[in-house]
Formats: C-alpha cells, structure tokens, sequence
C-alpha cells in the first residue's frame, strides 16, 4: 500500500526541507498538501502518518489532525464525509506558491555551488566573467530602458567613487563592481540582480587575494569605458550601451585569458 501511496509523490528528503522550511509546522503544511496533490482520493490522518513515516518524518496522527484542520480554516483543503481530506482550488494555488519556494532554493543553492571559486584560479574567474557578460549585457538593455532618476543618480555615484579609487591608486580589486551592479538593479530584474552581487561577491573574494591580474593595468581605460555607458544610458540608447558592455567584457576576458597563458 505504502508504494502504491507514494506514486507520483516527487519530493526532496525532509533534511533538505528543513532549509526552505525550517518551522516544523511549514515544513507539515507542504508535505500534507503535496501528498494530497499526488493522490487523487480523499486522505485520512492515518494515511497521511504511513507516507510521512516512509519520508522519514515522524509525526502522531494526532499532529496531523490538528495541521488539518488548519488547512481547512485557511481554506486550502475540505472533508469529504468521513473519506478524509482533498485540496481546494485555493490549496492547489497554495501548492504552486510552495513549489515555487522550493524552486528558487534550489537555483539559488546551484548558484552558490557554482560560484564557489577555487582562490588564484583564472579559469574560474574567466567563466564568471562570462557568465557576467551573459547577464549584463540584457541588464544593460532593460536598464536603459527602465531606469529612473534615482537609478541613474546611484550609477553616476559609483562611477565616480571608481574614478576616485583608481585616481588614488588604491587597491582595484573589486573597484568599478558597484557601477555594474547598480545598472542590473535598473533593469529592474530582481532574479539578474540577485544572481550578479553573487558572482560579484565571488569575484571580489579572488581578486584581492590574486595580486597580479593584468585587468589592473587597465583601470584608468575601465573608468573611462565605464563613462561612455553611463552616457550610454543617459541617452536611453539601448543599442549602444548593450554593445559598449559586450566590448567591456570582452577587453576583461582576453586579459584573463593572457593572465592564463604566463
């Protein structure tokens, strides 16, 4: 029966729910109305307790009784005589919404894993700079289209605290980062934003321990590449700020690519 019960049923371990869901009462909440989503009949406490005994989490029928009946005030599920439980439209919207958390965990735990870069390792900085250029280079677009006052206040903001940083000889690393930053943030696309100040974050972690990269060497010339975008967005010229973006990164990439070769 148990088999039969868990067909269909595609879930993560409840370790692994417990990161996305970390109170237990949450946690009983989603399991309940995804079994409920993958078995067409009305369920019961009992039946409930015998899959979530063979997910590994051990819970009285009582507990789940009560997780019940708070589902059924939230209007998220409805008895069936003395059948048991199914799940409302409501319920069924709830779930996407839950599933959609559990999504955005697992992407974001990809993005993690993906961006822990190996210290002084030049051939993951060249794929996050790829990845950057991927990113920015639609960013860019959107930003020049999307962007308001405020926005481009912050961005001419960064763009002179770079110029200053480099006019001052300071360390570079991680120097100009906040000017691409904020131009994603203008795009006003949460998930490109989120996913550059990773890779950002990364990138600055291995350029200030890698002294030697030949990217620095062309500070003064970014600073000045960084102008011509910002006028660029000024102008609202999409077209223009998208290529001078792609050109920047491609300067960035074909030093890191010499760096490799020494």
């Amino acid at each position: 029966m148990e088999s039969v019960l868990t067909d269909g049923l595609d879930i993560k371990s409840v370790e692994e729910l417990k990161a996305i869901f970390p109170i237990q009462s949450e946690l009983m909440e989603y399991l309940l109305i995804k079994i409920m989503a993958s078995n067409q009949e009305p369920m019961g406490s009992m039946t409930f307790k015998i899959i979530l005994d063979r997910l590994n989490f051990k819970v009285g029928t009582a507990t789940i009784g009560r997780c019940l009946k708070i589902l059924d005030s939230h209007g998220y599920t409805y008895q069936v005589s003395n059948k048991g439980r199914m799940l409302t439209d409501l319920g069924v919207q709830k779930m996407h919404h839950m599933e959609r958390q559990v999504m955005e965990h697992s992407l974001g735990q990809g993005i993690v894993e993906a961006s822990k870069i190996r210290q002084n390792d030049i051939n993951d900085l060249i794929n996050l700079m790829v990845a950057r250029r991927t990113i920015e280079c639609q960013a860019i677009r959107m930003a020049a289209i999307n962007a308001d006052e405020k926005d481009l206040k912050e961005i001419n903001w960064a763009l002179v605290q770079h110029k200053k940083t480099v006019d001052l000889e300071k360390h570079p690393g991680g120097a100009g980062l906040d000017f691409h930053i904020l131009i994603v943030r203008a795009s006003k696309n949460r998930f490109m934003e989120a996913t550059v100040k990773l890779l950002a974050y990364e990138e600055r972690n291995i350029e200030y321990k890698t002294l030697k990269l030949s990217t620095y060497a062309h500070a003064a010339a970014y600073v000045d590449v960084h102008r011509q975008i910002m006028d660029a967005l000024l102008a609202r010229d999409a077209d223009l700020a998208e290529k001078l973006m792609h050109d920047h990164f491609e300067e960035m990439i074909n030093s890191l690519f010499m760096d490799l070769q020494k």
